[in-house]
């Protein structure tokens, strides 16, 4: 009885701490970057844990054993699907043979390049440096807490750092993942009269579902290339990009992000 009770209140403990760090970590990083959903989600996890923590014994005697298992299981399965959106995101399908990498948009704060954004301009340009036969659409329009469109910095930005701004074309309308590569293709239909190939940069979480999109906008066999993110934000990007994947499954009939 006092072995399982010190057991006990070590899952306890482990739980709130858990709970504690999450919660202080969405806290932390909303406050530095851009207001993001995943930001939301781990504070929720977070209070989740230091809920279960705080009343470890009343929820085992309160809560039936089927459900509790059904929770972890969904609570095992988003953490095997992050570690696949991660595995994913690290394998790059570039020949350095394609046309066009487009750079897809991930937000401003005023009219400075977010540190996701910052990391998915320097991959594109690192790309046009390798093809120098390439051109690049940097995708992105202007959020309602954004000075600029996000097409607008990013060419800015890398024109400032030895791009030939001829190498660049803007599409400035989009607002979702999806326009990003629809009003693209727009673009390199009008610009290319034949089959031309395709590599998109984005985040190493964004690629899995980023690809499903391209697709779907009519871009056919696009490689990848994915930029990193500080290890700190993998939490909060993968929670929401697990959302965001669920959606898209969900809703794989209709046209929209």
């Amino acid at each position: 009885m006092m072995r399982r009770r010190g057991r006990n209140r070590y899952k306890e403990f482990f739980l709130m701490s858990l709970g504690i760090i999450f919660i202080i970590w969405g806290i932390v990083i909303q406050i530095l970057s851009n207001f993001n959903i995943g930001y939301i989600l781990t504070i929720m996890l977070g209070i989740f844990f230091l809920i279960y923590g705080k009343f470890y014994i009343q929820v085992k005697e309160i809560v039936p054993s089927p459900i509790l298992k059904l929770i972890k299981s969904g609570l095992l399965l988003v953490f095997c699907w992050m570690i696949f959106l991660f595995v994913y995101g690290k394998t790059d399908t570039t020949d350095y043979k394609e046309d066009v990498v487009i750079i897809l948009g991930a937000g401003l704060r005023g009219d400075q390049l977010s540190l996701s954004l910052l990391e998915r301009v320097k991959k594109g340009m690192e790309y046009l440096e390798k093809n120098p036969d390439a051109i690049a659409i940097v995708s992105g329009g202007q959020g309602p807490d954004e000075l600029v469109a996000e097409s607008y910095a990013m060419k800015k930005y890398m024109v400032e750092n030895g791009i030939d701004e001829n190498r660049i074309i803007e599409e400035n309308q989009s607002t979702s993942t999806f326009e990003n590569f629809l009003l693209s293709k727009k673009i390199l239909d009008k610009n290319f009269h034949e089959d031309y190939k395709v590599v998109y940069v984005t985040s190493d979480f964004h690629t899995f579902r980023s690809g499903r999109l391209a697709k779907r906008a009519g871009i056919e066999n696009p490689n990848r290339k994915a930029s990193s993110l500080k290890w700190y934000m993998y939490p909060m990007t993968y929670l929401r990009e697990t959302l965001a994947c669920g959606n898209l499954i969900v809703n794989q009939n209709k046209i929209r992000e």
